[in-house]
């Protein structure tokens, strides 16, 4: 070593590259595969979906984290699932004590709006019902429950399909076929009947008797 020359040390802070997505739902698929029997076939990795096993059917499979916040945050779905229970079941209380008629009504709760206050969104649901309550079938639109972010989704069932009783098909000269004798032929005559009734329209109101609100998970009728 010459006299004055310096020599530099340095030391290696390398250190392992973190596993990629497709590396990190790997390792838990076959965690999964060691508790879990799957069926006969060949097993592919790759991406939407995760996983394919390829044997006398084709099965995908998403890989996905669930993440469950404390119990105690107002916003973790431990407290919001008791609050839409509790708002659900409040609002019907009220609209039935202002003589409601009979029908299904059934919600979908916004996860980016949780409930704060129960007693106001349950008055919001049952002036809700009061104006969708005279309506078809279906969808109600986003617009009808503008002013509760709480939902994002709303379907009235309001009026049952009626089957005519002189309904009549060609192929089914005995009427509706035993399902014991063949599930395809009773099938295909109750998805005919079926068909017939919708395009009659052939529709009536349910008897009056207590409505029906719900909300995802929850069923009050």
């Amino acid at each position: 070593m010459a006299e004055g020359s310096s020599i530099a040390l340095q030391t290696s802070t390398s250190k392992k590259p973190p596993p990629t997505q497709q590396e990190i739902e790997q390792h838990y698929f076959e965690l999964f595969r060691k508790a879990y029997p799957l069926p006969a076939g060949t097993v592919g990795y790759g991406d939407k979906p995760d996983v394919i096993i390829t044997g006398q059917r084709v099965i995908g499979i998403e890989i996905t984290n669930l993440y469950l916040m404390d119990g105690s945050d107002p916003s973790s779905e431990q407290v919001q699932e008791r609050r839409r229970r509790e708002t659900v079941s409040r609002g019907q209380e009220i609209y039935e004590d202002s003589g409601g008629r009979n029908f299904q009504l059934s919600f979908s709760f916004n996860k980016r709006h949780p409930i704060q206050d129960v007693e106001a969104v349950a008055m919001k649901l049952s002036d809700l019902a009061r104006r969708v309550e005279a309506q078809e079938n279906g969808r109600i639109k986003m617009s009808a429950f503008a002013d509760i972010p709480e939902l994002e989704f709303g379907y009235l069932y309001a009026r049952e399909l009626v089957y005519p009783d002189d309904y009549a098909d060609p192929d089914f000269s005995d009427g509706q076929p035993d399902p014991s004798e063949g599930f395809r032929a009773f099938a295909t005559y109750r998805n005919r009947r079926e068909a017939h009734a919708l395009r009659v329209g052939s529709y009536h109101r349910f008897p009056t008797r207590r409505s029906g609100i719900s909300g995802r998970g929850t069923t009050l009728a």
